[in-house]
C-alpha cells in the first residue's frame, strides 16, 4: 500500500495504473488506517462495509441445545448504542428458546433487549447507555435442535441496523448441520443388521452404489469417523455371531506385502498377472486401486485365490482402473496368490512395454499405501515378426558379465506354459521374470539385478532357469556392480 502523506491520484509513483485500473500497489511495512483502507477501496470502485455481521455453520444433534453466536466486526471507529436484528429461515429444524448475552458485547455492555418470534421471523432489538465500538460476539440465540439427521437448518439474518441505520452493512449467513444418531450395522435403514449392510459398504468403496448421510453413519462401526471395508468386516462378523455388539472400535492390526512380476505379452493374445502376497497376517478387509493402459490392455475378469474363499468382494472397472474391495469374518494370513488379472493384449500394441500398477492399497484400517507394486510387461517376438523356431532353446545372457542390466532370450517352438526364474549361488529363488502361458516365437526378458521386492541385488552368479512342461535348461551369469 502507499506510504502516509501520499495521494491516491493517478501519478502517485507508489500505484501502478494500468488502461486506468489499479494493477499493483507498493507495499510498506506500517499499518494504514481504517480511512485509508476506505480510501483504496472506493478508489478502485469496491464496496467495503462500515459493519460485518455473520453467523458460522455448525453442528448438531438431535435434541441438543445449540448456541448460535451473531458475530459483528465493526470496520470503522464509530461506536454503537442501539442495534435491530431480524432472523430467518430456522422454522424448521430448530425451535427458539431464547436470546442470551452472556459472554458477549451486549451482556458486557449491560445492554437490555427485546425480542419477539412471529411465524416467520424473529425480531429483536437492543439498546443501552454504555456505546459498543470493538468486534466479537453480539448476542447467543439459544435454539433446541428437532429436526431430522442429516439436514442442514439456515439461519439468516433478514435485516441489521446499528443506531439510524446510515451504516453500511455485509451479512453473512449460516446455520447449523443436524448430525444423524447412528443405528451401527443397519446401513440400508431397514431396521435389521444383516450381511447385505456389508455389501452395500463395499459396493460404495468401489463407486457402484452411493450411500447417503445416515447410511455411511450408520455404517462406521468402527468409529473411525470415515467409512472402510473393516466396517464391513466388523457387520460380517457380528451376523454370525464372532463380536456381540455394534459398534466395536478395538484395533485391528493387519501386515503383509504385495508383489507382482513382470513378464512377456504378444498382440493379439491372453495374458494373466498374478499379484503375490508375502507375509499376510490378521487381513480382515483390503481396499485398492489397480491401473493400466486401456491402450494396451483389454481387462477380461479377476480370479481370487483360494485364500479369500471367505470374503466378500466388489471390483468397478473404469477406464483403465480396477478398484475393488474385499472383507471377511475371519482374517486371512497365509501367502500365496491373492488375485490373477486376465487381459487380452490389444492387437495393435507395438510399444516396447507396458505396466500394471497397483497404486493404493489398504489393509483394515491401516494406513493407505501408494505406488505398491508394478508389473512390466515386454512385447515379445512372435511368429508374424520372425520365422518360428523349431526347437526350444535358452541362449547365454548379453553381455555377461553385466551391471546393471542384461537380456536373456529363449525359443519357444509351440504355445505353453514358460517359467523362467533366477537363482542365486545357493540356490535360492531370487525373481521369477516370467510364469505364464506364450506363443510359439522368440523372447526376450531384461533382468536389471533385484529381486522380487524390487531391491538390488549384490555381485556374484547367479543362474537363470528355462522350465516348461518339455524343455528344462539353466545357464549361469555374472553380476559385476
Amino acid at each position: 500500500f502507499a506510504g502516509a502523506g501520499d495521494s491516491y491520484g493517478g501519478n502517485n509513483p507508489n500505484i501502478h495504473w494500468v488502461n486506468g485500473e489499479i494493477d499493483d500497489i507498493r507495499i510498506y511495512s506500517r499499518a494504514l488506517s481504517v480511512s485509508e483502507i476506505d480510501s483504496l477501496y472506493h478508489l478502485g470502485g469496491w464496496a467495503l462495509e462500515d459493519i460485518s455481521i455473520s453467523v458460522p455453520e455448525l453442528s448438531a444433534g438431535a435434541g441438543d441445545t445449540v448456541l448460535v453466536p451473531l458475530n459483528v466486526q465493526f470496520m470503522g471507529s464509530s461506536s454503537y448504542s442501539s442495534a435491530e436484528i431480524t432472523v430467518s429461515g430456522y422454522q424448521i429444524g430448530l425451535d427458539f428458546i431464547g436470546l442470551d448475552t452472556a459472554n458477549s458485547l451486549t451482556g458486557a455492555a449491560g445492554w437490555s433487549y427485546a425480542v419477539n418470534e412471529t411465524d416467520s421471523l424473529l425480531i429483536t432489538a437492543y439498546a443501552g447507555a454504555q456505546d459498543i465500538s470493538s468486534s466479537g460476539v453480539f448476542c447467543w440465540l439459544r435454539f433446541l435442535v428437532t429436526g431430522p439427521g442429516c439436514t442442514i437448518v439456515p439461519v439468516n439474518i433478514e435485516s441489521a441496523i446499528f443506531d439510524t441505520g446510515s451504516d453500511s452493512i455485509g451479512i453473512t449467513n449460516g446455520g447449523v448441520t443436524i448430525e444423524p444418531i447412528p443405528v451401527y450395522g443397519d446401513v440400508d435403514g431397514n431396521g435389521a443388521v444383516q450381511a447385505y449392510d456389508a455389501a452395500l459398504i463395499l459396493k460404495h468403496l468401489v463407486g457402484l452404489d452411493t450411500l447417503d448421510c445416515q447410511g455411511l453413519t450408520n455404517g462406521d462401526v468402527s468409529t473411525s469417523d470415515t467409512l472402510t471395508a473393516l466396517d464391513a468386516s466388523l457387520i460380517l462378523r457380528y451376523v454370525v455371531g464372532l463380536i456381540d455388539s455394534l459398534p466395536y472400535d478395538s484395533l485391528m492390526l493387519a501386515s503383509g506385502a504385495i508383489t507382482m512380476e513382470d513378464g512377456i505379452l504378444v498382440p493379439g493374445e491372453p495374458l494373466d498377472v498374478e499379484v503375490q502376497l508375502t507375509g499376510g497376517d490378521n487381513i480382515y478387509s483390503f481396499e485398492g486401486l489397480l491401473s493400466y493402459n486401456a491402450n494396451h490392455l483389454t481387462y477380461e475378469d479377476v480370479t481370487w485365490s483360494d485364500l479369500l474363499s471367505g470374503f466378500n468382494i466388489e471390483v468397478n472397472l473404469q477406464d483403465g482402473s480396477l478398484t475393488f474391495a474385499g472383507a471377511g469374518s475371519t482374517p486371512d494370513g497365509q501367502e500365496g496368490v491373492l488375485l490373477t488379472l486376465h487381459f487380452t493384449v490389444n492387437p495393435g500394441f507395438d510399444a516396447e512395454e507396458t505396466a500394471i500398477v497397483l497404486e493404493r492399497l489398504r489393509l483394515n484400517e491401516g494406513p493407505e499405501q501408494t505406488d505398491v507394486a508394478v508389473s512390466t510387461l515386454t512385447l515379445g517376438i512372435n511368429a508374424e515378426d520372425k520365422n518360428l523356431p523349431m526347437t526350444f532353446a535358452l541362449y547365454p545372457n548379453y553381455p555377461n558379465p553385466f551391471n546393471p542390466v542384461t537380456a536373456i532370450q529363449y525359443d519357444v517352438p509351440v504355445s505353453t506354459m514358460v517359467e523362467l526364474t533366477v537363482y542365486d549361488l545357493l540356490g535360492e529363488e531370487v525373481i521369477t521374470l516370467m510364469k505364464g502361458v506364450v506363443q510359439p516365437g522368440h523372447y526376450e526378458v531384461l533382468w536389471r539385478g533385484e529381486n522380487r521386492l524390487g531391491q538390488a541385488v549384490s555381485s556374484g552368479v547367479y543362474f537363470y532357469h528355462l522350465q516348461t512342461p518339455e524343455f528344462s535348461k539353466t545357464l549361469k551369469m555374472i553380476l559385476l556392480r
